[in-house]
């Protein structure tokens, strides 16, 4: 956009301006002949010097641009738009107070979308304050009445998940924002609130590895035992994406160590199917139960002999694991890496005396015969 606005302004102020331009930008500006001068100004966004200015902290030409971004704002609200955002990044206190009180919109102005800013919208007024680590500008916006419900839409990243109404505490949490959490927090929202899964904040905190917001939650007195529809509670988000801080955390908070969700998955089983070795050790030694099944009848040991997790086999069956359990399906561990052509969970498993039995699986209506082994039944015969 053209900014015949900035024509008025001294040339030492335009000079202060634009004093970091290259020479070839700042020589027109000498002529004293306004169409020189508007020539120049015409190939300078109003917005990108005002972002200028915030950046460097210059307040006189800040002060100076402030009338006229604010008489442009009928023309093209998506520059004054970003102008409030630049104000909010770079913390400036003052631009933000004149700026909303003028009626600059804090959110998205009538006309724009998140499609129609493209990347401009990831640095939205609430967005920048609500990444600051300062609550400073944040603290502001609420005061001067800004809804926090509009933050929502105001998301950091491009790639983050779509939520479909999310409530602001969920949406702080997800993205990191502890300031922001902090703030809800202390205006009354409840730290024990579910999103429309069913799941607390304190499972989406464990679930993207916020160890700060994690504390922060339980330090407020968030459920460690809340589950979502699926059963799951925070820890089994935790251990499944193999957050040691975060799993030490919620256990010293009473977390239930053998909770399992509605398909009979343990935290131990989340650790051993994300090969989490370290993680499985550190729940073995604080009292993981490695004898529980889940719905399909399969202990830890047998699911980590699927995938060739050889070491954890070894592990598991020094701690005292069954390494000739049968499942639901009458099958082993052994059967499991048989079938997959396991070598080195075959290995551990036989060191850890597993026994070879009949072995069968089922393709479609029949059964396929894997293999005739040494068990019992044959030697007998």
């Amino acid at each position: 956009m053209a900014i015949p606005h900035i024509l008025g302004l001294p040339m030492e102020l335009i000079y202060l301006i634009f004093q970091e331009f290259s020479p070839k930008e700042v020589v027109p500006f000498a002529q004293t002949s306004q169409t020189a001068l508007a020539l120049s100004l015409s190939i300078v966004d109003l917005g990108e010097v005002f972002k200028w200015a915030c950046e460097d902290n210059n307040e006189q030409a800040m002060n100076f641009v402030l009338p006229s971004i604010l008489h442009a704002m009928e023309k093209d609200p998506g520059m004054v738009f970003d102008a409030l955002a630049n104000a909010c990044r770079c913390r400036k206190v003052k631009a933000v107070q004149l700026l909303i009180k003028a009626g600059v919109p804090v959110e998205l102005p009538r006309g724009l979308s998140r499609y129609s800013l493209g990347p401009r919208f990831y640095n939205t007024p609430l967005g920048c304050a609500m990444r600051d680590p300062d609550p400073e500008v944040l603290d502001l916006l609420l005061d001067l009445g800004v809804n926090i419900s509009t933050a929502v839409i105001h998301y950091s990243d491009p790639l983050a998940p779509y939520i479909p109404n999310p409530a602001p505490l969920h949406h702080a949490v997800m993205h990191g924002f502890i300031q922001l959490v902090r703030i809800l927090l202390a205006r009354g929202v409840d730290a024990n609130q579910h999103d429309r899964f069913h799941r607390s904040m304190l499972s989406l905190a464990a679930d993207y590895g916020h160890v700060e917001i994690v504390k922060l939650l339980l330090s407020r007195g968030a459920d460690v035992q809340s589950t979502d529809y699926k059963g799951r509670a925070a820890l089994s988000y935790a251990t499944d994406r193999g957050y040691l801080a975060i799993v030490h955390l919620l256990l010293d908070a009473g977390a239930q160590i053998n909770a399992a969700d509605k398909n009979g998955c343990t935290p131990l089983m989340r650790a051993v199917l994300k090969n989490h070795d370290g993680l499985v050790r550190q729940l073995v030694q604080r009292g993981a139960d490695i004898h529980m099944e889940n719905k399909r009848g399969r202990t830890a040991l047998s699911l980590a002999a699927s995938p060739n997790l050889a070491q954890i086999v070894q592990y598991l069956a020094s701690r005292g694991a069954d390494a000739n359990h049968v499942s639901r399906s009458g099958r082993s561990p052994m059967c499991y890496a048989e079938e997959r052509k396991r070598k080195e969970a075959i290995k551990a498993l036989e060191a850890a005396g597993c026994r070879r039995t009949r072995c069968w699986r089922w393709r479609g209506r029949h059964q396929e015969h894997l293999w005739n082994c040494n068990s019992d039944a044959d030697d007998a015969n």
